[in-house]
């Protein structure tokens, strides 16, 4: 089944930035999302760049935090 986002922001150079406050491994993120970079915070949290935006729905499954910015 496919799934289709529909968003403001069409081809977003770089892609989405969430920051992730429970680390990056399996289960952290959706599996069909696939991470373009990512970064360590001081904060003990996880940057990491999306190639698309993430639903409300998978934001409260896997606990990320709904703000984000391009």
């Amino acid at each position: 089944m496919k799934r289709v986002i529909k968003s403001n922001y069409e081809n977003v150079p770089g892609g989405y930035r969430y920051i992730l406050k429970h680390g990056l491994g399996p289960g952290t993120i959706p599996k069909d999302v696939e991470i373009l970079k990512w970064n360590d915070l001081d904060n003990w949290k996880t940057e990491v760049w999306l190639d698309r935006a993430l639903s409300q729905e998978e934001l409260k499954k896997y606990d990320i935090p709904s703000e984000t910015t391009l």
